[in-house]
């Protein structure tokens, strides 16, 4: 027969409360979680699952100026890998420092691969300022892109994404995607695609963009699909397939 003695009694009566206090105890914290998520915009808390938050206009801003906002693309003024006359564009807004844009990064390559010809994926500017280093390096991609064409801007991106964390100078990966050191320094200091990159920002904003990455699925017909964060193949591929059907 087991037997309870004084101290076992006291930890039972203890139990008997420990229950109905923890319940307690976890309603206040997803009752706090669910009033915190509910002052969000709806962009900002989807950026929480897989994107960084941008410190922008606020969501009542973003939102009155998000319809018709979002600008052409264009062959001349744009990165384009794939189709340039593709029905349906992945225009993203990324930001070179951002680790959830990285993982988005080979995620979109695949959506390109996949579709072939009926997709293209369009790169834009968002350096966020909480990344010290990602205005700097936007704008070294766009010299990378004066200086090499549009398969140097991609080879350099894609390097910097895939290698976020390392040392190298600016120009050795540069160098190595095919641009002139001397020609890419000189650029660089000149600062003279800053308006470039302040201008893809500005357009990032206008299409309600608050963290990256901020992507825009749009067809020819101006139908958009807006994505906010690092989200899976699967998310993309369900979007990009109503607009082909369409």
């Amino acid at each position: 027969m087991e037997h309870t003695t004084p101290s076992s009694k006291r930890n039972d009566s203890g139990s008997h409360w420990a229950l109905p206090i923890s319940i307690f105890l976890s309603a206040l914290i997803i009752g706090g979680a669910l009033v915190y998520n509910a002052n969000l915009s709806p962009g900002a808390s989807a950026q929480l699952a897989g994107g960084d938050i941008a410190p922008v206009r606020n969501a009542a801003d973003s939102q009155a100026i998000a319809s018709g906002s979002l600008r052409e693309v264009s062959l001349q003024r744009d990165h384009i890998l794939g189709n340039p006359n593709a029905p349906v564009k992945v225009i993203e807004y990324s930001d070179l420092e951002c680790p959830y844009c990285a993982t988005l990064h080979p995620t979109l390559e695949e959506i390109v691969r996949t579709y072939g010809n009926d997709v293209a994926w369009v790169y834009r500017h968002f350096p966020l300022s909480i990344h010290p280093g990602a205005q700097p390096k936007a704008e070294a991609s766009e010299c990378v892109a004066e200086l090499g064409g549009n398969q140097a801007f991609w080879d350099f991106i894609s390097e910097l994404f895939v290698n976020q964390r390392t040392n190298e100078s600016l120009d050795v990966i540069a160098t190595r995607v095919g641009v002139d050191k001397k020609a890419f320094n000189e650029c660089v200091t000149s600062g003279r695609h800053a308006n470039l990159v302040q201008e893809d920002y500005d357009n990032a904003v206008a299409t309600g963009g608050r963290g990256t990455p901020h992507s825009i699925i749009v067809d020819a017909k101006g139908n958009q699909r807006p994505v906010s964060g690092a989200l899976p193949f699967d998310h993309f591929k369900t979007l990009i397939d109503q607009l082909l059907d369409a």
